[in-house]
């Protein structure tokens, strides 16, 4: 038993001199210790410059651009075309010193002033006035001759002639003289474009050889009957007077013929040099003349009693 007890302790003992695991371990660093040691991966990113820093040490993109002139700032150095326009006279002031000098020869060119104003609508206007058949209408006054030249008649002898220019014309001319004061024809095609019509015999051509007047004979454009009030023509007046004779027609715009009026207490009448007038037609063009015995007071007055005995 001595002997068992003595190695025991001497076992003991032993096993006291020996360092324990746990005192071991504690000599070595542990792995956190030793990751103390080394810097972090978050230190030492510290010591490299982050991207924002980088870009912070190097002019932006949006600096160095700046320093650039941008496209808008570089075209507001070159004269716009606004602006180089200006230095060009415009098509207006050119057309304004065409004018002028188209004015100062107008007499001996027969140009008119209102051909520039609207050239394609008075061009297209003619050459519709121009088709119409007067050689019918020249025949149809004939045929009515003096019978409606009487007072009580002559408002029917300007129905007839005013219709018979609306049939004529292959239905260009819409007869509007029944609805509308100071107008008798519109042209459709012309957006709506307005005519006044006005028949005095021997107005434009007279005498035995039908030569052309240099002035008109006097035409009246407004009867007011003693009340006239106008200093000008109306701004609701036709754009386009169409003067018709027996042996021809003219045409002249409200913007020449407002050059020529004659005021009165009566109305308004003008007298026309007829060099400012575009021919129609002209004696020339009838060649031939066929006259009929209309009757038409026999007519009227038939009608006009039946209608009565009607009732």
């Amino acid at each position: 038993m001595d002997i068992i007890t003595q190695k025991m302790e001497i076992n003991l003992e032993s096993n006291n001199d020996v360092s324990s695991p746990t005192e071991s371990n504690n000599d070595v660093s542990s792995p956190t210790e030793s990751n103390n040691d080394m810097s972090s991966p978050t230190e030492s990113n510290n010591d490299v410059s982050s991207p924002t820093e980088s870009n912070n040490d190097v002019s932006s993109l949006t600096e160095s651009n700046n320093d650039v002139s941008s496209p808008t700032e570089s075209n507001n150095d070159v004269s716009s075309p606004t602006e180089s326009n200006n230095d060009v006279s415009s098509p207006t002031e050119s057309n304004n010193d065409v004018s002028s000098l188209i004015e100062s020869f107008g007499t001996q060119l027969n140009i008119r002033q209102d051909n520039l104003s609207q050239p394609d609508n008075e061009c297209k206007l003619l050459d519709i006035l121009r088709k119409i058949d007067w050689k019918r209408f020249h025949n149809l006054c004939l045929s009515i001759g003096k019978d409606l030249n009487d007072p009580q008649w002559r408002f029917l002898k300007a129905i007839f002639l005013e219709n018979a220019v609306a049939n004529y014309s292959n239905n260009e001319l819409t007869y509007v003289g029944d609805s509308e004061q100071g107008c008798d024809f519109r042209v459709e095609k012309l957006n709506n474009l307005k005519i006044e019509m006005k028949y005095v015999e021997g107005c434009i051509f007279s005498g035995k050889k039908l030569l052309q007047r240099k002035t008109t004979s006097e035409i009246k454009l407004m009867n007011s009957n003693g009340t006239n009030t106008h200093l000008e023509l109306p701004d609701t007046y036709s754009d386009y007077l169409l003067i018709v004779d027996l042996h021809g027609a003219a045409l002249i715009s409200k913007e020449i013929l407002k050059n020529y009026i004659i005021l009165g207490g009566d109305g308004i009448k003008a007298k026309i040099p007829t060099d400012k007038l575009h021919i129609i037609f002209q004696p020339s063009d009838i060649t031939e003349t066929n006259k009929k015995d209309l009757q038409i007071k026999e007519i009227f007055m038939n009608a006009i009693n039946n209608i009565i005995n009607s009732v």
